[in-house]
């Protein structure tokens, strides 16, 4: 017969194993954009090397408002933020 674990023996079986993760949230782009911890200047510079095209005063405009974007530039400006804050070790959706 083997003798009864005491709580510093090893785990409560009585606590799931498993922890539930939050879920993702979901950022506008102006949202994403203010918790990089880069300027803007630096974040339209990063969308030019992945081949934005926009002018930066466009740039910020689409930050701010995105709704008349061009969907290629769109997915350009997403894709930039979500890499820098990827980078970071943030992991968000960016709509």
């Amino acid at each position: 017969m083997t003798a009864a674990l005491s709580p510093a023996d090893g785990p409560d079986l009585d606590q799931p194993a498993l922890r539930l993760v939050p879920p993702r949230r979901t950022l506008t782009l102006l949202e994403a954009a203010r918790m990089c911890p880069v300027t803007t200047k630096v974040l339209w510079v990063e969308y030019l090397t992945l081949g934005g095209a926009q002018r930066y005063e466009e740039f910020c405009g689409h930050l701010a408002d995105p709704a008349d974007g061009d969907p290629t530039e769109h997915g350009l400006v997403v894709q930039t933020l979500a890499e820098v804050l990827a980078d970071e070790g943030v992991d968000v959706d960016i709509a």
